[in-house]
């Protein structure tokens, strides 16, 4: 079928993948699967127990391997930058800590590197010092290492309206609009699946502008999004994330 950046996601839950012959004349000499015809199949579910055809013995598995070679892959580096529209006071915003580490697979896969936190200007006539805060914030010494870099912009939690909402989420296109010049390549397709799947967890992600792409060089995956819906967002590139990571590591 055609081939798009997009479909990839939809692998995430596929117990294998299926080893079909090249078609044509110049491959197997037919070009359609029929009823009946068999093919081998590269198990990486529960399901490989007894299978010959393993995931963990494909030498795409070897991608994967960390540095101390025990097979589990290299560790997830991430950094952090919380944008309130608010006074925080005391939060320290923990909750959206553990939520990212745990929705991508908790503490042992996971490294949390650095954390900012800054707010979003109110005024126009600061949102030109606030967009070279921010880049400044993703470009920072302290992030460096990180492989993603998750641009947070939380709700009021002592607000009792929609108008928190509102506000945080007009908050968020300046983030948007802030980070959009500093990526290198845009990722919409992957940014619109954070979106989805944010939206699947609570109505209101929906309305969020959600940004991802490469920054830092292509070094790092910068992904925007509100706390609402936030475990959602996370789980939606937690399968490319890993995969991404490597490919960037490889680079280096």
């Amino acid at each position: 079928g055609v081939q798009r950046s997009s479909r990839v996601l939809s692998l995430r839950g596929a117990d294998g993948f299926m080893m079909l012959p090249r078609g044509g004349p110049s491959g197997c000499g037919y070009d359609i699967a029929r009823k009946g015809m068999e093919f081998p199949v590269l198990l990486h579910s529960s399901l490989s127990v007894r299978s010959d055809n393993c995931w963990k013995d494909s030498m795409h598995r070897g991608r994967w391997k960390s540095e101390d070679g025990d097979g589990k892959g290299p560790k997830l580096k991430v950094g952090v930058i919380v944008c309130t529209s608010y006074e925080q006071g005391n939060d320290d915003f923990q909750s959206i800590d553990r939520t990212l580490v745990d929705s991508l697979g908790g503490d042992s896969p996971v490294i949390l590197v650095q954390k900012f936190v800054c707010k979003v200007p109110s005024d126009a006539e600061n949102n030109e010092e606030f967009t070279q805060k921010l880049s400044a914030m993703v470009s920072s010494p302290q992030m460096e290492g990180t492989n993603a870099i998750f641009v947070v912009v939380p709700t009021d939690p002592l607000a009792e309206d929609n108008g928190s909402s509102a506000i945080a989420f007009r908050a968020g296109l300046e983030v948007s609009h802030a980070l959009r010049p500093i990526l290198t390549k845009n990722a919409g397709a992957m940014a619109l699946q954070v979106r989805k799947h944010a939206a699947a967890h609570d109505p209101v992600a929906a309305l969020f502008e959600n940004v991802v792409g490469i920054v830092r060089n292509g070094s790092a995956v910068l992904i925007t999004c509100s706390d609402r819906g936030f475990e959602g967002a996370v789980v939606a590139v937690k399968g490319l994330l890993g995969y991404l990571t490597s490919l960037l590591n490889s680079t280096d």
